[in-house]
């Protein structure tokens, strides 16, 4: 960000205005920005959905598993329990079950 409304492409060093940013990006800078806030990631591409797992702070939800094939891990949380899960499969299993 090199204003509030302006960012710095990682290509070519480009000035962008936010709103020329995608769905995937804008809701990771809310996320960072707002963590008290929760905000929908199921339009979010891997790229974004990587780095809103990746997050120490904020919250998310999806009516349906949007998850990367390329997690590394996923604090995942239902009803104040926490989860830390680390594999693709069981991630997907404890969606549909928690």
């Amino acid at each position: 960000m090199i204003s509030k409304y302006r960012i710095l492409s990682r290509f070519h060093d480009v000035s962008l205005d936010i709103d020329h940013l995608s769905t995937g990006c804008k809701t990771v800078l809310n996320v960072m920005y707002n963590p008290d806030k929760v905000f929908c990631m199921k339009e979010c591409g891997e790229n974004a959905l990587d780095i809103l797992y990746s997050l120490e702070d904020g919250q998310v939800y999806s009516d349906f598993p949007t998850i990367s094939f390329y997690m590394n891990k996923v604090k995942a949380v239902c009803q104040g329990k926490y989860t830390m899960i680390d594999d693709y499969e069981k991630l997907k299993e404890w969606w549909n079950y928690a």
